[in-house]
This record gives structure tokens, C-alpha cells and sequence, in this order.
């Protein structure tokens, strides 16, 4: 099972997490962030660790960022009440958090937020094994690419289609997809076979890139995404094309989320500094993930949904509003290239951009069995708790607070409500602590009826 650190200056919160979690993950908890810190000392590598913001003697913030340098792959949750972005940005910053939730946590979100990242970190290590191999063959390869010929560049792409890799997020391959729609630009623009090279080229490092992003950003669309999401994908896209210019600078790679009004990213250049081969790459890519993306952004939908279907009327919808898209943003694109899109999609009789026409079901590889169960616990759980009752702590007492009738009251209860007659008078009042002679007064008054909406009395139990 994964290795769970929960960190908590509180021990109650730290006992009903560890409820939470036990089943599916060896759970070690901790009382604050120095005996975290020594609980990891003692070759103790956890998988994720779920902390606190607000701790005395060290804060989470800096007690993750500390995890950060020594166990870079431990993904870390903060906690926090803090909800000023101002205050909670730089708390998040520095604590170098995968995510950060702010309280009071619902328990779905607490459970979505660790089964996450527990996926995220067997991501994490999977890409860290396969970059080392890419590191090792990555310059070979790029060289390889530098000077292939034509009938090279055929066998590649060939290849590749016939190993079906690189499907990406999607119902259908999206290497194969992407170079699809691209060559009908090339051909309709009349750029010529070399200009096809480098789209090859340009999809292949996309793809080898997505191999090294976090799940939940690999293949999006960064335009599409919310501000923290965007930033963290830019952070990716940045350090990849850093260690990419170092075995072998491509610019054309550099530029596919350029755009030609200068609003792209990451060097916000404008058109006459963007190679056209960047920005077939971009539209074409922005098209099909726009119509066969599948439907996997909620985290629920993610992981406990077996297979995805495809529906050839629900991708004709999706078509749409990818045409809309792109017809919104026409600021992005070359010109000429803008008016071919057009053209295509007049009339929309160009195969290249019109949804398949097959109904599928695809595989979802990240279907997680464990994830329905957890859930189908923690609905049990939580209608558990509905009907429990409420428990509130005051100083070192903590009380169980119940409705009960007049008939069910007992000595040493401690009542949470005014009692008063039909004629308000005082019976008792909030905070009074029952005693033999209030008991009696209470059934005697009861049984006359003369309480005044007393059918059941709120009170406090000593537990």
C-alpha cells in the first residue's frame, strides 16, 4: 500500500483522517512538523504527505518545502484556513504544494486530493525511469531526425502508426490525428515535403514532452486551463524545452504556443517571428483535442469509470464549438493560414476535420477499482455521521449534544436551551447543569403541559 504522512498540531483531525485512509494506504500521522521531520529521518520515504499550514514551533509551508529538497518526489498537500489569495499564494509557493486545500475540507475532496496524488507520484516515478532512458537516447535520436532523408521521415512516421503509441488523452491516436489535419494545411498552403518533415518532428517532441508532465496537465491545451493550472504548465513547458535546447536547440518546437498577436507563450513573440510549421502544429493540435479529448476531467469520472464512449453526435457538437473556438481567436494564426481553416470548414465537407463516424468505447487506463470502494465508504461514513450526533469540545470537556424528551432527561445533563412555562417564566436556562430538584420541576411542569415548546430539550452529555 502507499505511504501516507498525515501532519496535524491536531490530534482529533489526525484520528479521523487516519479513519479516512487506513484501508488503502499505511497511514503514519504526526503531531507537528519536527516529529514529521524525525519520523523521515528515520528512512521513513512517504508517498504523500498531507499537512497543516498553521503549526507551532514550523509551520507546513516551511516543513514541505524542507521535504521538497530531501524527497523531491514525496507529493505534497498543504492545508490551510487561509483563503486571501495574497497570504495563501506565497504559503503555497513555498511550500512547493502539488495542491493545496483550503478548510473547512469536504471528505470528496479530501479523498480526491490524496488518491491524486498517490497516482501522481507512481506518474512521477514512471517518468523519472523513462526520461533517464529518454536522456540516453534523446540526443541520438534528435541528430538521427537533423539528417534524415524523406524516405527516413515515411519509415518513422510508419512506424509509429503501426505501434499505435502516442494516443495521448483521446479516443483516437492523437500523433496520427494532429499530422492529419496538418498535412491538409500543408498541401492546401502548397508548402512543399520539408515543411511536412518538420511537422513530424514538432509532433514527435510534443509528444516525448507530454511523457514527462503530471497527468492532469499532460495534453491540455494551456489556453484552456484555469490560472494555477496554466502557470504550473508553463513551469513544465518552460523546463523541458531547457533541457531539450541543451542536447539539440529546435526553435520551431520553441514556438508552438506562440501566438501572432503576441499574446502566446513563452517568449510572447509576434508573427514574423513564428515559424508557419509552429503554427499549423498549434491549430491543428488545438482542433483535435477540442474533438476527441475524452471526458476525464473530473476526478470521479477518472477514476471510477471503466471504459469512455464515443459518440459520432456528441463529437459533431464538440466540432462546433472547436470552429467557434478557433474562429474566436483568429488573432493567434497566420493569416493565410486562418483563410484555409475557413475554407475548410465552410461547407464542412473535409474529412480532416470532421468528427469519425463510428461509435467506440475506449479503455480508461486510469480506472482505479479502489477508488470506487473508498467512495462507497465514505458515502457509508459520511451517513454515519449525519445521523450521529453533534460533539463539541469546550476546554478539556468534550459533550455530545442531542434533542430528547422531557421523560428522557438525567441528572448531571447539562441543558443547551431555555425552558420557560406558557407564561415565560424561567425554568432553566442555557448552561444549567441538571440537577435532582430542576429534574423533578421539569416532568412535573411536562406532565401538566405547561412548558412552552418543550415537545424535546436540547442538551449537553459529558463524554
Amino acid at each position: 500500500m502507499p505511504k501516507l504522512l498525515l501532519v496535524d498540531d491536531d490530534t482529533m483531525i489526525l484520528k479521523l483522517y487516519k479513519r479516512y485512509f487506513e484501508k488503502h494506504f499505511e497511514v503514519t500521522t504526526a503531531s507537528s512538523a519536527i516529529e514529521a521531520l524525525e519520523i523521515i529521518k528515520k528512512n521513513y520515504n512517504p508517498e504523500v504527505i498531507l499537512s497543516d499550514h498553521l503549526m507551532p514551533e514550523m509551520d507546513g509551508s516551511v516543513f514541505l518545502n524542507s521535504i521538497s529538497t530531501s524527497h523531491p518526489n514525496t507529493v505534497r498537500i498543504l492545508m490551510t484556513a487561509e483563503s486571501e489569495p495574497s497570504k495563501l499564494i506565497p504559503n503555497v509557493n513555498q511550500a512547493k504544494a502539488f495542491m493545496f486545500l483550503i478548510k473547512p475540507i469536504k471528505e470528496i475532496d479530501l479523498v480526491q486530493a490524496v488518491n491524486m496524488a498517490a497516482k501522481h507520484y507512481r506518474l512521477l516515478i514512471q517518468n523519472e525511469q523513462l526520461i533517464k532512458k529518454l536522456e540516453q537516447q534523446n540526443k541520438k535520436m534528435t541528430q538521427e531526425i537533423a539528417v534524415s532523408s524523406n524516405a527516413s521521415f515515411n519509415t518513422m512516421y510508419e512506424i509509429i502508426l503501426g505501434l499505435k503509441v502516442f494516443r495521448g488523452n483521446y479516443f483516437y491516436n492523437h500523433f496520427e490525428g494532429v499530422v492529419r489535419i496538418a498535412n491538409y494545411f500543408i498541401e492546401e498552403m502548397k508548402l512543399g515535403g520539408s515543411i511536412k518533415q518538420e511537422i513530424l518532428k514538432i509532433t514527435l517532441y510534443y509528444e516525448l514532452m507530454m511523457l514527462t508532465f503530471p497527468s492532469r496537465l499532460a495534453y491540455k491545451i494551456p489556453f484552456l486551463l484555469k490560472d494555477k493550472d496554466r502557470t504550473e504548465y508553463i513551469a513544465y513547458f518552460e523546463d523541458f524545452l531547457d533541457k531539450l535546447n541543451k542536447i539539440s536547440p529546435y526553435n520551431l518546437f520553441n514556438h508552438i504556443w506562440e501566438h501572432a498577436d503576441g499574446s502566446g507563450i513563452p517568449k510572447k513573440l509576434k508573427v514574423d517571428k513564428i515559424s508557419i510549421e509552429s503554427q499549423i502544429f498549434q491549430l491543428s493540435n488545438i482542433y483535435f483535442h477540442m474533438l476527441y479529448e475524452l471526458p476525464n476531467s473530473d476526478l470521479i469520472n477518472r477514476f471510477s469509470n471503466l471504459t469512455f464512449k464515443y459518440r459520432y453526435e456528441s463529437a459533431f457538437e464538440k466540432m462546433k464549438k472547436a470552429q467557434k473556438y478557433i474562429l474566436e481567436n483568429i488573432k493567434w494564426f497566420n493569416e493565410d493560414l486562418i483563410n484555409v481553416f475557413r475554407f475548410a470548414i465552410k461547407e464542412n465537407k473535409v474529412d480532416a476535420f470532421l468528427p469519425i463516424r463510428e461509435n467506440i468505447e475506449v479503455k480508461n487506463n486510469d480506472y482505479m477499482p479502489e477508488f470506487e470502494i473508498l467512495m462507497k465508504e465514505l458515502n457509508e461514513y459520511r451517513a454515519k455521521q449525519d445521523n450521529a450526533p453533534e460533539i463539541v469540545q469546550e476546554g478539556d470537556q468534550n459533550y455530545v449534544v442531542k434533542s430528547l424528551q422531557p421523560q428522557q432527561l438525567a441528572v448531571g445533563m447539562i441543558i443547551n436551551q431555555n425552558i420557560v412555562t406558557l407564561q415565560n417564566f424561567t425554568v432553566a436556562k442555557v448552561g444549567t447543569k441538571i440537577t435532582t430538584t430542576i429534574l423533578d420541576n421539569i416532568h412535573n411542569l411536562f406532565e401538566k403541559k405547561q412548558l412552552k415548546d418543550a415537545t424535546s430539550i436540547e442538551v449537553k452529555i459529558p463524554v
